[in-house]
Protein backbone atom coordinates (compact mmCIF):
# COMPACT_ATOMS: atom_id res chain seq x y z
CA UNK A 1 0.00 0.00 0.00
CA UNK A 2 1.45 3.37 -0.61
CA UNK A 3 2.83 5.55 2.03
CA UNK A 4 0.44 8.58 2.61
CA UNK A 5 2.40 11.80 2.87
CA UNK A 6 2.69 13.57 6.23
CA UNK A 7 2.85 17.40 6.68
CA UNK A 8 5.28 19.84 8.22
CA UNK A 9 3.66 20.05 11.21
CA UNK A 10 4.23 16.28 12.07
CA UNK A 11 1.41 14.59 10.54
CA UNK A 12 1.48 12.47 7.33
CA UNK A 13 4.17 14.19 4.76
CA UNK A 14 5.74 13.12 1.69
CA UNK A 15 8.05 10.74 2.18
CA UNK A 16 11.38 11.67 1.59
CA UNK A 17 14.26 10.01 -1.38
CA UNK A 18 17.16 8.21 0.22
CA UNK A 19 19.86 11.08 1.22
CA UNK A 20 17.63 14.04 1.84
CA UNK A 21 18.60 14.13 5.27
CA UNK A 22 16.89 16.00 7.30
CA UNK A 23 18.28 19.40 8.73
CA UNK A 24 20.33 19.88 5.88
CA UNK A 25 19.30 22.63 3.48
CA UNK A 26 21.40 24.75 0.94
CA UNK A 27 21.25 26.54 -2.51
CA UNK A 28 22.84 24.86 -5.27
CA UNK A 29 22.77 25.27 -8.97
CA UNK A 30 24.69 22.17 -9.77
CA UNK A 31 25.93 21.47 -13.12
CA UNK A 32 24.89 20.56 -16.27
CA UNK A 33 24.47 16.45 -17.12
CA UNK A 34 24.49 16.90 -20.82
CA UNK A 35 23.08 18.38 -24.01
CA UNK A 36 21.57 17.68 -27.66
CA UNK A 37 21.26 19.36 -30.68
CA UNK A 38 19.87 20.19 -34.17
CA UNK A 39 21.65 20.58 -37.35
CA UNK A 40 23.20 23.92 -37.71
CA UNK A 41 21.47 25.75 -34.84
CA UNK A 42 22.82 26.80 -31.23
CA UNK A 43 19.48 26.82 -29.13
CA UNK A 44 19.07 24.93 -26.26
CA UNK A 45 17.67 21.57 -26.27
CA UNK A 46 17.55 19.17 -22.95
CA UNK A 47 18.35 15.63 -23.40
CA UNK A 48 15.54 13.60 -25.45
CA UNK A 49 12.83 13.48 -23.52
CA UNK A 50 12.71 16.10 -20.81
CA UNK A 51 11.09 18.88 -21.22
CA UNK A 52 13.05 22.45 -20.08
CA UNK A 53 10.73 22.46 -16.50
CA UNK A 54 11.52 18.25 -16.08
CA UNK A 55 15.38 18.38 -16.78
CA UNK A 56 15.37 21.40 -14.18
CA UNK A 57 13.28 19.51 -11.64
CA UNK A 58 15.32 16.12 -12.16
CA UNK A 59 18.93 17.54 -12.28
CA UNK A 60 17.81 19.54 -9.18
CA UNK A 61 17.01 16.33 -7.42
CA UNK A 62 19.95 14.46 -8.87
CA UNK A 63 21.91 16.77 -7.33
CA UNK A 64 20.34 16.78 -3.78
CA UNK A 65 20.61 13.19 -3.76
CA UNK A 66 24.35 13.28 -4.51
CA UNK A 67 24.87 15.93 -1.75
CA UNK A 68 22.86 14.23 0.94
CA UNK A 69 20.56 17.53 1.10
CA UNK A 70 17.27 18.76 0.36
CA UNK A 71 16.34 20.32 -3.02
CA UNK A 72 17.54 23.70 -4.12
CA UNK A 73 15.63 26.63 -4.07
CA UNK A 74 15.07 26.79 -7.97
CA UNK A 75 13.92 22.81 -7.76
CA UNK A 76 11.49 24.13 -5.52
CA UNK A 77 10.62 26.99 -7.49
CA UNK A 78 10.05 24.62 -10.77
CA UNK A 79 8.15 21.52 -8.91
CA UNK A 80 5.86 24.31 -7.66
CA UNK A 81 5.13 25.89 -10.64
CA UNK A 82 4.42 22.08 -12.42
CA UNK A 83 1.73 21.61 -9.44
CA UNK A 84 0.07 24.52 -8.14
CA UNK A 85 -3.75 24.80 -9.62
CA UNK A 86 -3.75 28.58 -10.16
CA UNK A 87 -2.72 31.88 -8.79
CA UNK A 88 -5.20 31.67 -5.49
CA UNK A 89 -2.73 28.41 -4.58
CA UNK A 90 -0.39 27.93 -1.52
CA UNK A 91 1.84 25.88 -4.30
CA UNK A 92 1.48 29.58 -6.60
CA UNK A 93 2.62 31.56 -3.84
CA UNK A 94 5.94 29.07 -3.41
CA UNK A 95 6.60 29.32 -7.74
CA UNK A 96 6.23 32.97 -7.91
CA UNK A 97 7.77 34.45 -4.60
CA UNK A 98 9.28 31.20 -2.22
CA UNK A 99 6.41 31.92 0.14
CA UNK A 100 5.48 28.64 2.20
CA UNK A 101 1.95 29.62 3.03
CA UNK A 102 -0.40 27.90 4.78
CA UNK A 103 -2.32 24.95 3.35
CA UNK A 104 0.68 24.25 1.17
CA UNK A 105 0.78 20.57 2.35
CA UNK A 106 -3.25 19.90 2.05
CA UNK A 107 -2.27 20.87 -1.45
CA UNK A 108 0.51 18.14 -1.91
CA UNK A 109 -1.59 15.80 -0.29
CA UNK A 110 -4.58 16.17 -2.75
CA UNK A 111 -4.83 13.48 -4.76
CA UNK A 112 -1.66 12.22 -3.86
CA UNK A 113 -2.01 8.19 -4.41
CA UNK A 114 -3.52 9.25 -7.83
CA UNK A 115 -0.23 10.97 -9.30
CA UNK A 116 2.45 9.41 -11.59
CA UNK A 117 5.72 7.72 -9.87
CA UNK A 118 7.44 10.70 -11.43
CA UNK A 119 5.13 13.23 -9.77
CA UNK A 120 4.84 11.71 -6.30
CA UNK A 121 8.24 11.49 -6.32
CA UNK A 122 8.74 15.41 -6.90
CA UNK A 123 5.91 16.13 -4.08
CA UNK A 124 8.08 13.71 -1.61
CA UNK A 125 10.93 16.17 -2.07
CA UNK A 126 8.73 19.30 -2.18
CA UNK A 127 7.32 18.42 1.06
CA UNK A 128 10.96 18.00 2.68
CA UNK A 129 12.15 21.29 1.10
CA UNK A 130 9.27 23.32 2.64
CA UNK A 131 9.81 20.76 5.88
CA UNK A 132 13.45 21.73 6.24
CA UNK A 133 13.52 25.62 5.16
CA UNK A 134 14.25 27.45 8.07
CA UNK A 135 11.82 30.94 6.79
CA UNK A 136 8.53 30.27 5.08
CA UNK A 137 8.25 33.71 4.48
CA UNK A 138 8.58 35.54 0.52
CA UNK A 139 12.29 35.65 -0.69
CA UNK A 140 13.44 38.76 -2.79
CA UNK A 141 14.57 38.02 -6.05
CA UNK A 142 13.36 34.27 -5.94
CA UNK A 143 12.10 34.08 -9.51
CA UNK A 144 14.51 36.24 -11.10
CA UNK A 145 17.48 34.06 -9.56
CA UNK A 146 16.12 31.39 -11.06
CA UNK A 147 15.99 32.94 -14.09
CA UNK A 148 19.88 33.95 -13.46
CA UNK A 149 20.46 30.19 -12.87
CA UNK A 150 18.38 29.41 -16.03
CA UNK A 151 20.22 31.67 -18.35
CA UNK A 152 23.35 30.15 -17.00
CA UNK A 153 22.55 26.32 -17.79
CA UNK A 154 21.88 27.96 -21.18
CA UNK A 155 24.97 29.73 -21.60
CA UNK A 156 26.81 25.92 -20.47
CA UNK A 157 24.23 23.91 -23.04
CA UNK A 158 25.41 26.08 -25.58
CA UNK A 159 28.71 25.87 -24.88
CA UNK A 160 28.21 22.01 -25.35
CA UNK A 161 26.42 22.12 -28.53
CA UNK A 162 29.09 24.06 -29.90
CA UNK A 163 31.93 21.51 -28.73
CA UNK A 164 29.30 18.42 -30.05
CA UNK A 165 28.55 20.11 -33.27
CA UNK A 166 32.03 21.51 -33.90
CA UNK A 167 33.18 18.19 -34.02
CA UNK A 168 30.17 16.36 -35.86
CA UNK A 169 30.95 19.07 -38.65
CA UNK A 170 34.53 18.83 -38.82
CA UNK A 171 33.99 14.75 -39.34
CA UNK A 172 30.93 15.36 -41.52
CA UNK A 173 32.46 18.27 -44.06
CA UNK A 174 36.13 16.19 -43.94
CA UNK A 175 34.55 13.70 -46.10
CA UNK A 176 34.45 13.95 -49.88
CA UNK A 177 30.70 14.93 -51.19
CA UNK A 178 29.00 12.71 -53.59
CA UNK A 179 28.45 16.01 -55.27
CA UNK A 180 29.34 19.54 -54.54
CA UNK A 181 28.45 23.15 -56.65
CA UNK A 182 29.45 26.48 -56.08
CA UNK A 183 31.98 28.34 -53.17
CA UNK A 184 31.80 30.37 -50.01
CA UNK A 185 32.70 33.60 -52.13
CA UNK A 186 29.45 33.40 -54.34
CA UNK A 187 26.29 31.90 -52.90
CA UNK A 188 28.06 29.46 -50.57
CA UNK A 189 29.43 25.94 -50.78
CA UNK A 190 27.37 23.20 -51.11
CA UNK A 191 28.02 19.79 -50.97
CA UNK A 192 25.56 16.35 -51.62
CA UNK A 193 26.01 13.51 -48.97
CA UNK A 194 23.27 10.48 -49.97
CA UNK A 195 22.52 8.08 -47.45
CA UNK A 196 23.69 4.79 -47.78
CA UNK A 197 21.89 1.64 -48.38
CA UNK A 198 18.80 3.91 -47.86
CA UNK A 199 16.71 6.68 -49.36
CA UNK A 200 17.64 10.94 -48.96
CA UNK A 201 21.03 11.91 -47.78
CA UNK A 202 22.33 15.55 -46.99
CA UNK A 203 22.81 18.84 -47.90
CA UNK A 204 25.60 20.49 -46.52
CA UNK A 205 26.14 24.52 -46.98
CA UNK A 206 29.04 26.52 -46.01
CA UNK A 207 29.80 30.13 -46.49
CA UNK A 208 31.86 33.68 -46.53
CA UNK A 209 32.16 33.64 -42.57
CA UNK A 210 32.64 30.39 -42.08
CA UNK A 211 29.32 28.97 -40.78
CA UNK A 212 28.13 25.41 -42.17
CA UNK A 213 24.81 24.16 -41.87
CA UNK A 214 23.02 20.81 -42.16
CA UNK A 215 19.85 19.69 -43.65
CA UNK A 216 18.84 15.86 -43.93
CA UNK A 217 15.91 14.23 -45.45
CA UNK A 218 14.75 10.41 -45.22
CA UNK A 219 12.87 11.08 -48.48
CA UNK A 220 15.05 10.74 -51.96
CA UNK A 221 12.15 12.95 -53.90
CA UNK A 222 13.31 15.85 -51.44
CA UNK A 223 16.27 15.32 -51.77
CA UNK A 224 16.31 15.44 -55.01
CA UNK A 225 14.26 18.38 -55.16
CA UNK A 226 16.48 20.50 -52.97
CA UNK A 227 19.42 19.77 -54.68
CA UNK A 228 17.64 20.37 -57.89
CA UNK A 229 16.94 23.79 -56.93
CA UNK A 230 20.40 24.81 -55.54
CA UNK A 231 21.38 23.85 -59.01
CA UNK A 232 18.77 26.08 -60.47
CA UNK A 233 20.52 29.08 -58.33
CA UNK A 234 23.66 28.68 -59.06
CA UNK A 235 22.97 28.56 -62.99
CA UNK A 236 20.81 31.97 -62.24
CA UNK A 237 23.62 33.02 -60.54
CA UNK A 238 26.54 32.56 -63.29
CA UNK A 239 24.04 33.61 -66.08
CA UNK A 240 23.92 36.98 -63.86
CA UNK A 241 27.90 37.41 -63.61
CA UNK A 242 27.81 37.07 -67.27
CA UNK A 243 25.18 39.54 -67.74
CA UNK A 244 27.44 41.99 -65.47
CA UNK A 245 30.86 40.97 -66.98
CA UNK A 246 28.91 41.90 -70.30
CA UNK A 247 27.61 45.16 -69.29
CA UNK A 248 24.66 44.28 -68.85
CA UNK A 249 23.54 44.89 -65.30
CA UNK A 250 21.04 47.00 -65.35
CA UNK A 251 18.23 44.95 -64.36
CA UNK A 252 20.70 42.75 -62.07
CA UNK A 253 19.55 41.27 -58.85
CA UNK A 254 16.24 43.34 -58.81
CA UNK A 255 14.58 41.25 -60.63
CA UNK A 256 11.89 38.69 -58.56
CA UNK A 257 8.72 37.62 -59.75
CA UNK A 258 5.08 38.77 -57.87
CA UNK A 259 4.72 41.79 -56.56
CA UNK A 260 6.35 42.08 -52.90
CA UNK A 261 6.34 45.15 -51.13
CA UNK A 262 9.08 47.57 -51.05
CA UNK A 263 11.52 47.12 -48.08
CA UNK A 264 11.68 50.20 -46.27
CA UNK A 265 15.32 51.94 -46.73
CA UNK A 266 16.77 53.96 -43.66
CA UNK A 267 20.00 56.00 -44.31
CA UNK A 268 22.58 56.02 -41.59
CA UNK A 269 21.02 59.34 -39.94
CA UNK A 270 17.61 57.71 -39.35
CA UNK A 271 15.93 59.07 -42.54
CA UNK A 272 13.83 57.18 -44.51
CA UNK A 273 14.12 56.58 -48.23
CA UNK A 274 12.48 53.97 -50.30
CA UNK A 275 14.41 54.73 -53.41
CA UNK A 276 17.97 54.15 -51.76
CA UNK A 277 18.65 51.27 -53.29
CA UNK A 278 17.51 51.72 -57.29
CA UNK A 279 18.39 55.35 -58.18
CA UNK A 280 21.31 56.52 -55.65
CA UNK A 281 22.43 59.57 -54.72
CA UNK A 282 25.69 61.74 -55.17
CA UNK A 283 28.55 59.95 -53.50
CA UNK A 284 31.53 61.66 -52.17
CA UNK A 285 30.62 64.55 -55.14
CA UNK A 286 31.85 62.31 -57.70
CA UNK A 287 28.82 60.49 -60.01
CA UNK A 288 25.68 58.01 -58.69
CA UNK A 289 25.89 56.10 -55.17
CA UNK A 290 26.87 52.49 -55.98
CA UNK A 291 24.09 50.35 -56.43
CA UNK A 292 22.89 47.57 -53.41
CA UNK A 293 21.51 44.56 -54.76
CA UNK A 294 17.90 45.17 -53.64
CA UNK A 295 16.10 42.94 -50.87
CA UNK A 296 12.59 41.58 -51.20
CA UNK A 297 10.67 40.45 -49.01
CA UNK A 298 9.72 37.22 -50.79
CA UNK A 299 12.36 34.58 -51.50
CA UNK A 300 10.18 31.68 -49.98
CA UNK A 301 7.98 30.36 -48.08
CA UNK A 302 9.77 31.18 -44.75
CA UNK A 303 13.11 32.97 -43.80
CA UNK A 304 15.47 29.83 -44.56
CA UNK A 305 13.71 29.81 -48.02
CA UNK A 306 14.56 33.64 -47.63
CA UNK A 307 18.25 33.52 -47.04
CA UNK A 308 19.17 30.92 -49.46
CA UNK A 309 18.13 33.35 -52.24
CA UNK A 310 19.43 36.13 -51.14
CA UNK A 311 20.97 38.27 -53.90
CA UNK A 312 24.82 38.19 -54.46
CA UNK A 313 26.53 39.80 -51.92
CA UNK A 314 24.42 39.84 -48.93
CA UNK A 315 25.25 37.25 -46.36
CA UNK A 316 23.01 36.25 -43.14
CA UNK A 317 24.87 36.77 -39.88
CA UNK A 318 23.62 34.04 -37.21
CA UNK A 319 26.46 35.10 -34.00
CA UNK A 320 27.49 37.92 -32.78
CA UNK A 321 30.06 39.30 -30.07
CA UNK A 322 33.04 37.18 -28.70
CA UNK A 323 31.23 34.06 -27.53
CA UNK A 324 29.03 33.96 -30.74
CA UNK A 325 25.78 34.54 -28.88
CA UNK A 326 22.47 34.20 -31.51
CA UNK A 327 21.55 37.19 -33.59
CA UNK A 328 17.96 37.82 -34.37
CA UNK A 329 15.56 34.55 -34.06
CA UNK A 330 15.82 32.06 -37.22
CA UNK A 331 13.58 31.79 -39.14
CA UNK A 332 11.37 34.94 -38.10
CA UNK A 333 14.01 37.36 -37.53
CA UNK A 334 17.16 37.59 -39.39
CA UNK A 335 19.74 39.71 -40.06
CA UNK A 336 21.50 40.66 -43.06
CA UNK A 337 25.07 42.60 -44.15
CA UNK A 338 26.12 43.60 -47.72
CA UNK A 339 30.08 45.14 -47.47
CA UNK A 340 31.78 46.40 -50.75
CA UNK A 341 35.06 47.86 -49.32
CA UNK A 342 36.06 48.97 -53.11
CA UNK A 343 32.94 50.72 -53.00
CA UNK A 344 32.93 52.46 -49.79
CA UNK A 345 29.43 50.55 -49.39
CA UNK A 346 28.06 48.73 -46.08
CA UNK A 347 24.41 47.95 -45.73
CA UNK A 348 22.58 45.94 -42.57
CA UNK A 349 19.24 44.55 -43.75
CA UNK A 350 17.01 42.95 -40.92
CA UNK A 351 14.27 40.56 -41.90
CA UNK A 352 11.26 40.13 -39.68
CA UNK A 353 8.71 37.85 -40.84
CA UNK A 354 8.72 39.48 -44.58
CA UNK A 355 9.33 43.07 -43.31
CA UNK A 356 12.64 44.58 -44.42
CA UNK A 357 14.30 47.24 -42.99
CA UNK A 358 17.80 48.38 -44.62
CA UNK A 359 19.99 50.72 -43.35
CA UNK A 360 23.37 52.04 -45.70
CA UNK A 361 26.50 53.03 -44.09
CA UNK A 362 29.94 54.16 -45.46
CA UNK A 363 32.31 52.21 -43.35
CA UNK A 364 32.67 48.72 -41.51
CA UNK A 365 32.57 50.64 -37.92
CA UNK A 366 29.36 52.51 -38.90
CA UNK A 367 27.67 48.90 -39.74
CA UNK A 368 29.19 46.85 -36.61
CA UNK A 369 27.78 49.58 -34.53
CA UNK A 370 24.50 49.30 -36.65
CA UNK A 371 24.24 45.69 -35.72
CA UNK A 372 25.39 45.99 -31.94
CA UNK A 373 22.03 47.33 -31.74
CA UNK A 374 20.32 45.21 -33.48
CA UNK A 375 21.53 42.56 -31.25
CA UNK A 376 21.46 44.85 -27.92
CA UNK A 377 17.19 44.96 -28.70
CA UNK A 378 17.04 41.02 -29.46
CA UNK A 379 19.17 40.14 -26.42
CA UNK A 380 17.25 41.93 -24.14
CA UNK A 381 13.60 41.19 -25.93
CA UNK A 382 14.73 37.33 -25.14
CA UNK A 383 17.87 36.78 -22.65
CA UNK A 384 18.08 33.10 -23.52
CA UNK A 385 19.45 33.94 -26.70
CA UNK A 386 22.15 36.37 -25.61
CA UNK A 387 25.09 36.72 -23.15
CA UNK A 388 24.57 36.75 -19.30
CA UNK A 389 26.03 39.37 -18.43
CA UNK A 390 24.13 42.62 -20.03
CA UNK A 391 24.10 45.52 -18.25
CA UNK A 392 21.14 46.20 -16.01
CA UNK A 393 19.80 49.42 -17.74
CA UNK A 394 20.95 49.33 -21.49
CA UNK A 395 24.81 48.90 -23.62
CA UNK A 396 26.59 46.43 -24.17
CA UNK A 397 30.10 45.67 -22.85
CA UNK A 398 33.08 45.57 -25.38
CA UNK A 399 33.37 41.79 -25.32
CA UNK A 400 29.42 41.76 -26.26
CA UNK A 401 30.67 43.62 -29.51
CA UNK A 402 31.69 43.65 -33.00
CA UNK A 403 31.07 40.15 -35.46
CA UNK A 404 31.81 36.81 -33.86
CA UNK A 405 34.90 34.90 -35.30
CA UNK A 406 36.49 31.40 -33.64
CA UNK A 407 39.94 33.05 -33.23
CA UNK A 408 38.66 36.27 -31.42
CA UNK A 409 36.61 33.44 -28.90
CA UNK A 410 39.77 31.59 -28.21
CA UNK A 411 41.92 34.64 -27.84
CA UNK A 412 39.97 36.62 -25.11
CA UNK A 413 38.72 33.31 -23.23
Amino acid sequence: MERRPQNSEGGELPEQDPGAQPGRYEQSAGAPRGASFEYGYLSPIPPEGDSWDEWVIERGIETALRDGRSIDDRTAHYIAGQRHEGQASALYSLASAGHIAPGIDDELAHGYDQQTDQARRWIRWLGGYCALRPDRGSVPGWAERAAEQDRADMEALRAAQREQEQDWLDSLFGEQPDEQVGSVDELGWFGLVRHEGRPGGMVLRQDEQGFRRVWETDSQQELDNRWAGIGGEYEGFYQEVEKQAAGEQERGTEEASGDPQEPRQIDRDGTERAELQTTGKAHGGKGKEPRIPKLLPHYGDEGYGWMERLPRGWKPVAAWGRDGWDLGSWPYVIVVEYRDPEQGVYAVGTYVENDITVQRFETAEEQSDAIDTIAEFYWRADPTRGPSDLPEDEGLLPHHRRPYRRSRADEQK
